[in-house]
């Protein structure tokens, strides 16, 4: 039922309530070709047809109803899965997906280069201690703490998915960020960092995640 409500959608209203088109759409729904437990590397997306780009553990979980991605073991370890961002974006790139993190390290949503180590890219991630931080990460990989532009409204949810988005804009060089709906960053300008991402690849990235970690309807847009 997942994959074919999916299909229907051409457009998205997101959480952030903006009307946006939807490029790259997966719900992870399981099926005859992407099986319990199967790898997602190299796996299509169900929207776009993006080929997934991960490292090996990250699998399909859940019921052909409810599908997700976990991790196997070895667990404690980074990981990433990402697809090529479509060429016809314009300035304005959306990536959100829903996380789940398990008892330990941190999951994150982003964009940045291809290849399994994310370089020059923009994250926004969470804990199971309930913290959330919003990354940035240069050419070598080393990760820098962007500022908190916060409400007091977002919480983690470590029990249940969570929601997190960012909007890049690329000729501005503007960044915002949500978590559950809520606003973390808004329109911070990167020139203040001297720092402009690479918005080729978008995806998860995380460490030291268990069988408890959950990721889920990923998507990619624009306005």
């Amino acid at each position: 039922m997942k994959h074919k409500i999916v299909a229907l959608l051409a457009g998205l209203i997101l959480a952030s309530g903006l009307q946006a088109e939807v490029m790259v759409k997966d719900t992870f729904a399981l099926s005859t070709e992407r099986t319990k437990a199967a790898e997602l590397d190299g796996a299509k997306s169900e929207v776009g047809g993006a080929t997934w780009m991960a490292d090996k553990g990250l699998v399909f979980a859940g019921d052909v109803g409810n599908g997700y991605l976990t991790m196997t073991p070895p667990q404690d370890r980074v990981f990433c899965a990402k697809v090529k961002v479509p060429a016809d974006m314009g300035d304005v790139i959306i990536v959100q997906g829903d996380v789940q993190p398990s008892k330990s390290g941190w999951v994150a949503v982003g964009i940045g280069e291809g290849g399994l180590i994310w370089k020059n890219g923009l994250f926004l991630l969470v804990e199971p201690s309930g913290n959330s931080q919003r990354i940035y990460c240069d050419d070598s990989g080393t990760t820098k703490s962007l500022p908190l532009q916060s409400t007091g409204k977002a919480k983690v949810k470590t029990d249940a998915l969570n929601t997190l988005k960012l909007q890049y804009d690329k000729k501005a060089n503007l960044v915002s960020m949500w978590l559950n709906d809520e606003p973390v960053l808004k329109d911070f300008h990167l020139d203040t960092l001297h720092f402009k991402p690479v918005t080729t690849y978008a995806g998860f990235s995380g460490y030291g995640q268990g069988a408890e970690v959950k990721l889920d309807n990923f998507i990619i847009a624009k306005p």
